[in-house]
């Protein structure tokens, strides 16, 4: 991380998306939507990014916004793996199995630099 940028605090899946008309209609189940928001600011949904990427994200989807901003496989996978975000799912349906498997990884990754 280069400090002397200005860093913003990011969520992977864009918090803008996380409305209960929003998530029913991208095919989440109503009983899980309430599982979903309560878990939308938690740290396996947030990164940090330079300002002016996360500017260019906006309320963009992780999928989408990759695509265009990471067009070639091997750069995706770069940014993929130096942020540890692992497998993003095309879709929000799949919210909770995503943020569940980063919040290990970064357990992971804190107990590791822990020695523990």
């Amino acid at each position: 991380v280069d400090l002397r940028n200005q860093l913003h605090l990011d969520h992977i899946f864009p918090r803008s998306r996380f409305t209960e008309r929003w998530l029913c209609s991208a095919g989440v189940p109503r009983g899980r939507v309430d599982d979903f928001i309560q878990i939308r600011d938690g740290l396996a949904n947030l990164q940090l990014l330079q300002g002016a990427e996360n500017n260019e994200k906006r309320a963009k989807m992780p999928n989408e916004w990759l695509r265009q901003s990471q067009p070639d496989a091997t750069s995706r996978q770069a940014y993929l793996d130096r942020h540890q975000l692992g497998d993003i799912p095309d879709s929000i349906t799949e919210f909770d199995a995503f943020y569940e498997a980063r919040r290990e990884c970064l357990k992971a990754r804190i107990k590791q630099l822990l020695g523990k």
